[in-house]
């Protein structure tokens, strides 16, 4: 099952059975925030130091869903999985 997880193909990415996120191509880091269970503070410092691909409009920082796959697959590569 985790190999399945670390193969997940970038089109079914964000697939859930409600469909909340899969017509989504930008992210809000709130939105981060929830799908993700990771604190607020840590989108912005994930965002602001370049680690999560993210780009400003205006104020607000937005990320593109491919940055978020990159992203996370990154994580799960450089992890130790025991």
């Amino acid at each position: 099952m985790l190999n399945g997880y670390l193969k997940l193909p970038k089109e079914s990415f964000l697939t859930t059975p409600n469909h909340v996120w899969e017509n989504r191509i930008t992210f809000t880091p709130r939105e981060l925030h929830e799908l993700l269970g990771v604190p607020l503070s840590t989108i912005y410092a994930l965002c602001a130091s370049g680690k999560l691909k993210a780009f400003r409009v205006g104020s607000r920082w937005l990320v593109h869903r491919d940055g978020l796959y990159d992203f996370l697959q990154d994580q799960i590569d450089s992890s130790i999985i025991l």
